[in-house]
């Protein structure tokens, strides 16, 4: 990666964070598992972390690696000392924004250490024996560091700090530039790709989602994480700067999820969509009280309208649905407002007032007009810089500034986005372009459908076409295949209807909830 970036000066936004907390030392911030964190507490966490990374010699030049237990606030102390130095950080544990549970095999983290060229590895005690292991398995020097000790040596104790450790600690020169985060994402190929974000880049997003946070006036209530800290990093920056507390769940529970809203009086949150459907499906949702819920955000996947309309039966007008990818960040949103209107439901909204959306011909790169598919380009404030050390797979994606993002979508008349499907997805029939993510859709509105998985099959031949796996309803059992290929029919066209609708009991999915669209291609051989 080319380190002679532009040597323009950027705040840090770790320490107008660190401000914050440390004007209420005696506010608890975060809860996580047993411990209720005041912001004293965090601070000094944070100050001892960096203050033991300095001694190491961390700077610009070096990358961190942080591996703790799912959600684990010293994934925030280690991404924070990092950044207060100026170095890059990556977090080697989970590559999914839906589900906070690990899903990198330890081959996957070693070539994620060597991929980076890794200088320290930051660790809780919990995970130290796994460290070790990839320690001893990486190509270079990588030290260790750990939250605590078992008594085992390693480089550093994150953790230890002395009398000192109160005060702030004076903040590196941060470049504008530099590599602040690599978030690896599984892709569709299996690789996990590195997505680089500048320090610029994540300034500018955090900043703006903290004065967004503050316009709400959300209060001292909790904001309650499920997915990823690596994801959800810039939501925890915005309610630690403020009044809020952070509620950290390792992983997506709906029961638990219910209960912790109403025990903590917990005001916003994000749901993936499957969470959303996890919620609504729950025996006990009506109940627990819910009336302390502000704001909902959603997205990840798709979702039917009508489940969505149920969400706002139930909860209100407090969902704020996003369209966004780990390149781009943020894209568009579809407010409370506009979730007043069922005609919308099916829409990703508006985009966001900092960013550019622009949808264009994916074989021209001309724009075109409202209500004609094209590819989504966008630019964001957050929006990376590169593919690590992938420089192709960067000229594709970021052309003349815009990133492209492969989604297939639309403008209607009052400039909303309506996304079809995936650019690869596409498969055309008698000359039409048919995107199985439309149909997938389609097959949602029917009454008897809880879900569907459409995909695009290839033959021995070379020849695509459009397969649909379905699961139907537990009161629907006597629901046909011919019956859904009557409906597509209706609502699309006969060249809609899939080739093979197959009703299965139990929809094959991957740990992060979404349909597991490798696993179905090789049910049918292809």
């Amino acid at each position: 990666m080319d380190r002679t970036a532009a040597e323009s000066a950027c705040p840090n936004y770790v320490m107008r964070i660190l401000d914050s907390l440390a004007s209420r030392p005696d506010e608890v911030v975060v809860k996580w598992r047993d411990q209720s964190i005041t912001a004293g507490e965090f601070v000094r966490s944070t100050v001892a972390a960096t203050r033991r990374m300095q001694e190491l010699g961390i700077d610009r030049t070096h990358t961190v690696a942080a591996l703790s237990a799912s959600n684990s606030p010293t994934i925030i102390y280690t991404r924070y000392a990092a950044h207060l130095l100026g170095a890059r950080l990556v977090h080697i544990l989970s590559v999914n924004a839906n589900s906070a549970a690990e899903s990198l095999a330890e081959s996957q983290q070693v070539d994620i250490l060597n991929e980076v060229s890794a200088t320290l590895l930051a660790v809780d005690v919990e995970s130290l024996d796994v460290a070790r292991r990839l320690r001893d398995a990486v190509k270079g020097p990588l030290k260790l560091a750990t939250y605590g000790s078992d008594g085992a040596p390693v480089d550093a104790d994150l953790s230890a700090g002395d009398t000192n450790d109160d005060g702030l600690p004076e903040p590196r020169p941060i470049v504008e530039g530099d590599t602040a985060t690599i978030i690896y994402t599984s892709g569709t190929t299996g690789k996990p790709k590195g997505i680089c974000r500048s320090y610029g880049s994540w300034h500018r997003e955090t900043v703006g989602a903290m004065n967004q946070v503050k316009s709400m006036n959300l209060g001292p209530s909790g904001y309650l994480v499920t997915i990823p800290l690596s994801n959800a990093g810039i939501s925890v920056d915005s309610v630690l700067a403020h009044e809020g507390v952070v509620l950290l769940h390792e992983q997506f529970d709906a029961g638990r999820v219910l209960e912790t809203i109403e025990r903590e009086r917990v005001g916003g949150t994000f749901w993936a969509t499957q969470h959303l459907y996890q919620i609504l499906d729950h025996p006990r949702l009506n109940d627990v009280d819910t009336s302390s819920l502000r704001l909902v955000m959603y997205g990840g996947t798709p979702i039917s309208p009508a489940r969505i309309e149920r969400a706002v039966e139930r909860f209100g007008l407090i969902f704020v649905q996003y369209y966004g990818t780990t390149e781009s960040r943020r894209i568009s949103a579809l407010t409370p407002a506009d979730h007043r209107d069922k005609n919308l439901l099916a829409s990703a909204g508006r985009p966001i007032p900092t960013v550019q959306v622009v949808i264009r011909d994916p074989e021209t790169g001309a724009d075109l007009d409202a209500n004609v598919p094209g590819e989504v380009c966008v630019r964001t404030p957050g929006m990376m810089t590169e593919y690590f050390l992938d420089p192709v797979r960067t000229e594709k994606a970021l052309r003349d500034g815009w990133f492209h993002t492969g989604d297939i979508g639309y403008f209607d008349d009052a400039g909303y986005l309506y996304l079809v499907d995936r650019l690869y997805h596409v498969v055309k029939t008698d000359g039409i372009k048919i995107y199985p993510a439309e149909i997938e859709r389609v097959l949602l509105l029917h009454p008897a459908v809880t879900r569907a998985s459409v995909i695009k099959v290839r033959d021995a031949d070379l020849r695509d076409s459009i397969c649909a796996y379905v699961q139907p309803r537990a009161a629907h059992g006597d629901l046909t295949s011919e019956e859904l290929a009557e409906f597509v029919a209706e609502k699309m066209s006969p060249l809609h209807v899939p080739a093979v609708i197959e009703l299965v009991s139990d929809l094959a999915t991957t740990q992060f909830g979404k349909a597991d669209a490798q696993a179905l291609r090789q049910m049918r051989g292809a």
